[in-house]
């Protein structure tokens, strides 16, 4: 007994199963050829509709800022998180607290006192 009669296989639905994968194939290989023709298109539309001549690679915005990696408690960046307002950025907020407690490490003690008595008598009252 042949194994496609053993399996319960007759020839036409070998031949069906064959066709249905190469129908398969021939339609990814046309989706693909979709695909590409529509990118090369978009990408012949911005040559015509932008100057690239003067582009450059890299990052597109220049930045003072320099990238560092830090370990923070979790409860910490959470804190933050949950500080920004309006779409914010949680970094920027981190930065803007260290840069204040920079600034305040210059203070004078009276004004020092003065201020923490200030924030004490708003938040009691």
């Amino acid at each position: 007994m042949s194994v496609v009669k053993e399996r319960g296989l007759d020839k036409s639905a070998m031949d069906k199963s064959a066709m249905d994968k190469s129908a398969m194939d021939k339609n990814a290989i046309s989706t693909s050829a979709v695909k590409q023709r529509t990118s090369d298109r978009v990408i012949s539309d911005m040559r015509e509709n932008y100057d690239f001549s003067a582009g450059k690679r890299g990052a597109v915005v220049k930045t003072t800022k320099e990238r560092i990696t830090i370990r923070l408690d979790p409860d910490v960046i959470q804190w933050f998180k949950d500080s920004v307002e309006g779409g914010g950025n949680y970094q920027s907020l981190m930065n803007e607290a260290l840069r204040a407690h920079v600034q305040r490490q210059g203070e004078p003690l009276e004004d020092t006192l003065r201020r923490v008595i200030r924030e004490e008598i708003h938040a009691g009252g």
